[in-house]
């Protein structure tokens, strides 16, 4: 007969603790992805992104219009009732669901 290098009992306890982490490590990853996106942020100044639509300057983004907002964007990755959520062109970013930014598209 062969000895056992592992006993039975210990690889069992190894696999199981592996698995009992996979969320966490999961859980962990998602948080870190998704921070709020920094207006300062040279994609978020590109993009003329604002984190109150109420304060976009009109003169200088022709595409604004009244009543535009995260919220109402095909970009938008929320629920309409959110106050917060991520977005498609800020990857793994959160915006509020008043912001606006010069890629808004208003959903259908």
């Amino acid at each position: 007969m062969s000895e056992q290098l592992y006993p039975r009992r210990t690889v069992l306890k190894g696999a199981l603790t592996s698995l009992a982490a996979i969320p966490v490590v999961a859980f962990v990853g998602r948080a870190e992805a998704a921070a709020k996106v920094d207006p300062a942020g040279a994609q978020a100044k590109a993009l003329g992104y604002v984190v109150d639509a109420g304060k976009v300057d009109a003169a200088a983004n022709p595409t604004f219009k009244a009543g535009s907002h995260c919220a109402n964007c095909v970009q938008w990755q929320g629920k309409p009732t959110d106050a917060e959520a991520g977005c498609g062109i800020f990857a793994g970013g959160i915006v509020p669901a008043n912001g606006w930014c010069k890629v808004y598209a208003e959903k259908p």
